[in-house]
């Protein structure tokens, strides 16, 4: 018997074995299904309008080497026999890059609103300005309060307050607000209803502005301007500019506080 065996290469069926190892090693986990990444379409209220292609060539080509590592969420499908993202568009958008034909995905059957995407991304830091603002933009003309839209991204109002006004704020400011942040901007608005001649010349003349920049120059400019006019802004500008060329130190600015004028002092009358 054992010289009918002789000669025989087994070395395939020792290879099917590790195949089946790896399987095993390599098994969706429980609640996890393969769905093919045609199957998929995003979700047109995802709050993410933005997508960072070089961010996103740099996660296909971890996926291509690892493979990924958190699945996506979907929902059942639809009329049309496609899922439809809840989270994880950004991995699926990275999944095609990489070539992917399938992906790990999780059916999630409750009911979502757009709170789920808007949550993930704010909790990742890495959400545009302008999506969060086109978010609470969208959720205000529903009717919702900004306490309530607060309260479902578990944000404080004032978080919510600084973006309520983002589409009435000047061109120039809305353009740079990935620059120098929503708190900037806010300040900044402040400031060009105060004096936008004054708040114009400043963003022009200042290429990196700071939160601490713009909070003290809409300081300079609004308050003093009501009662001196527009003498005020050559010295609001001159005053941040300062600033910003000493590199913000305390004891390199001078007070961004406008001086109190001295009132005139009356003359004796004349006793005739």
């Amino acid at each position: 018997m054992s010289n009918l065996l002789e000669g025989i290469d087994f070395s395939a069926l020792k290879e099917v074995e590790q195949n089946q190892e790896a399987a095993k090693t390599q098994a969706i986990p429980a609640g996890e299904v393969e769905i093919p990444i045609d199957d998929i379409i995003p979700d047109p209220k995802q709050p993410r309008r933005t997508f960072n292609e070089d961010s996103l060539d740099e996660m296909a080509a971890t996926i291509k080497k690892r493979g990924l590592v958190q699945p996506v969420i979907l929902r059942p499908r639809n009329d049309d026999g496609k899922h439809v993202l809840v989270a994880g568009e950004r991995r699926w958008r990275a999944s095609k890059k990489a070539g992917k034909q399938t992906v790990r995905a999780v059916i999630r059957v409750q009911a979502t609103d757009g709170y789920d995407q808007m949550i993930e991304n704010i909790q990742r830091e890495d959400l545009a300005h302008t999506d969060v603002a086109h978010f609470i933009k969208g959720e205000l003309d529903k009717g919702e309060k900004p306490s309530a839209i607060a309260a479902g991204l578990g944000k404080p109002k004032s978080w919510v307050s600084l973006y309520t006004g983002f589409f009435d704020m000047h061109e120039s400011i809305r353009d740079r607000v990935e620059d120098f942040g929503i708190r900037a901007a806010y300040e900044l608005h402040k400031a060009m209803s105060a004096d936008e001649d004054a708040t114009l010349a400043f963003l022009a003349s200042n290429e990196a502005i700071t939160q601490r920049d713009a909070i003290a120059f809409a300081k300079e400019v609004k308050a003093p301007a009501k009662s001196r006019g527009g003498e005020v802004a050559g010295q609001a500008i001159a005053s941040v500019t300062d600033i910003t060329a000493n590199g913000g130190g305390e004891g390199s600015s001078r007070s961004l506080e406008a001086e109190p004028s001295t009132p005139a002092r009356a003359e004796p009358a004349k006793v005739k």
